[in-house]
């Protein structure tokens, strides 16, 4: 059987004190068992507990001693030795494959211990009694750390140059990169299944040109190391600061009208060059200071600020600071050991932008992307509180109309649609508009909608598949989307990231969605010309003059953005 160019592999979100964690299964014993792991892309190599029973190769069959102390306070100390690691997956048309990495290097975890409050507790009894009865010794749920970052080593480990993520050492075509889709954010009425998690992701390996176009927001890794590479598969390595660029923090200041829109006058605006670290192991967003940031600097850090990470001058994670932990939560560390990397200060990212949308690693050309969904997580509708990620709306929230009203939820739809095994694709990929396509904040980030969701322009509803252009507003060609809507008494226009767009109304496509009764096998949120007549908000128009001037509309921005004319 041919290697697969591409194949997915389950990720579970798991509850995790007031936050969350990412698990992977894999197995050490060529597929016999499995077991669960923490998927930590802020972690070099892996780390596992050491139970001869489903190991292959024995712990004191390794020659090299490691040590590693995790954020988590705890400390493993273990042996480095080779072993075949495997993954249960799925090849695109459905069909199971089980992935093998031949032989790679993992550490056999044989002392663990914890830090509490300064206060070293001696685990390893505990650690082991767990492990010799079956029980998951970290978390309640995993049985160590699969290190998926792209550096080199565990920073302070004896074994810095023999650790490596076991993911870019995949056979063939399948080593150079890689999709995480953990899904949206949970929320607190998250129900955990039988097994313990929240909901079920994935990891998709192996990446084709398609899939790496279908990113709207594409930015550069840092620290390319073509000549450390990855064993087995040759791919270059990175640094721990998997990228360079710009925190910026904006706080307080007031909010005024501007026309359909607001913008923010005044305030503190607090800007830095900065290194990140993308980290899928932290629940929450950490700044740690450093010579360019100061704990002073972000003093204005607080509830209701601007928090927006960018690269020459793409954002690619913004956010309103709140309470939320992995959602919109901020907190401030101090510098570590990878403060050499980045002297001037950096950003733990956490898990925020992976429950913003997919993230992709281009480990081959060395560029990450980011895919935020239409109303998907990190979405921000307006409410009278200010802009909050839609996936923390409930029914009966209040959400701020385009007239200014704030009026209650009446209900919410959410629905994942595999694109592949649509008969007709085009109807239901997303159509993606760029920031400021129709003036200044209209929108304020990349917004996805499906074809027929339809923009209040120019006193009209117009479904945004009428504005393709092929530049500013384009449709992508992606595997799969989740789309989110929401219901008012009567249907309106609420504004996603400043952009005007209506709310749900049933056009007799309310079964398109998981809570909408019977669930379409291939839905289209399409149109129902009696019902729009009945109770739409504004008419809907989809040739004419109207059209041809928002059309015109959308061509004089797009110039002022130095983008090519068409039509």
């Amino acid at each position: 059987m041919s290697l697969p160019t591409s194949a997915t592999i389950p990720l579970y979100v798991f509850p995790y004190q007031n936050g969350y964690k990412i698990g992977i299964e894999v197995s050490l014993d060529g597929g016999a068992t499995t077991h669960m792991f923490e998927f930590d892309t802020g972690g070099t190599g892996f780390w596992s507990a050491y139970d001869p029973a489903w190991w292959g190769t024995p712990a004191t069959d390794g020659t090299i001693t490691a040590s590693a102390t995790y954020t988590s306070g705890w400390t493993y100390s273990a042996t480095v030795v080779p072993e075949s690691i495997s993954f249960e997956a799925a090849l695109p048309d459905g069909s199971p494959i089980l992935l093998n990495v031949g032989t790679a290097n993992v550490a056999a975890i044989l002392t663990a211990e914890k830090v509490n409050n300064g206060n070293t507790e001696v685990a390893n009894a505990t650690w082991q009694h767990h492990v010799s009865a079956g029980v998951a010794p970290l978390e309640d749920w995993f049985w160590g750390d699969f290190g998926m970052g792209l550096g080199v080593g565990q920073t302070g480990s004896t074994a810095a140059q023999d650790l490596f993520a076991i993911i870019p050492q995949l056979p063939g075509s399948l080593s150079n990169g890689f999709i995480i889709d953990i899904g949206p954010y949970p929320g607190t009425a998250a129900v955990p299944t039988q097994a313990g998690y929240l909901q079920q992701g994935s990891l998709q390996v192996g990446l084709s040109q398609q899939d790496i176009d279908s990113f709207p927001i594409q930015i550069h890794m840092a620290g390319t190391n073509t000549t450390l590479t990855f064993p087995n598969s040759g791919q270059p390595t990175y640094s721990e600061v998997l990228a360079n660029g710009t925190l910026s923090i904006i706080a307080g200041g007031t909010t005024i009208a501007n026309g359909d829109t607001s913008i923010i006058t005044g305030g503190t605006t607090f800007v830095t060059a900065t290194g990140i670290v993308f980290d899928t192991g932290a629940p929450t967003t950490v700044v740690h200071t450093g010579t360019a940031i100061s704990l002073a600097d972000l003093g204005g850090l607080t509830q209701g600020s601007t928090f927006s990470l960018m690269q020459n001058g793409t954002s690619f994670l913004s956010f309103t600071v709140g309470d939320q932990n992995g959602l919109n939560q901020v907190s401030i560390g101090t510098t570590s050991a990878i403060a050499t990397l980045a002297p001037g200060g950096y950003v733990n990212t956490g898990l925020e932008p992976f429950f913003q949308g997919r993230v992709m690693y281009d480990v081959r050309d060395g560029i990450l992307g980011f895919d935020p969904a239409c109303f998907a997580a990190g979405t921000r509708i307006a409410t009278p509180d200010g802009e909050v990620p839609v996936e923390t709306l409930a029914i009966g929230d209040h959400v701020l109309t385009v007239s200014g009203a704030a009026r209650p939820i009446r209900w919410l739809g959410r629905r994942r649609v595999d694109c592949r095994r649509h008969p007709d694709p085009t109807a239901i990929r997303p159509i993606r508009i760029s920031p400021d396509a129709f003036g200044a904040g209209r929108p304020h980030r990349p917004v996805l909608l499906s074809p027929d969701h339809a923009l209040f322009l120019e006193g009209a509803l117009i479904p945004v598949k009428y504005l393709v252009e092929g530049w500013i507003v384009t449709q992508l060609d992606v595997a799969e989307i989740e789309y989110f809507h929401l219901e008012l008494d009567s249907h309106d226009v609420v504004l996603a990231e400043g952009l005007p767009a209506e709310t749900y109304l049933d056009t007799g496509d309310r079964i398109g969605f998981l809570n909408g009764g019977a669930v379409a096998l291939h839905p289209v949120f399409g149109r129902s010309g009696m019902v729009w007549e009945a109770g739409g908000y504004a008419p809907l128009v989809i040739e004419g003059p109207t059209l041809a001037r928002v059309r015109t509309l959308l061509r004089q921005y797009g110039r002022l953005a130095g983008r090519p004319a068409y039509g």
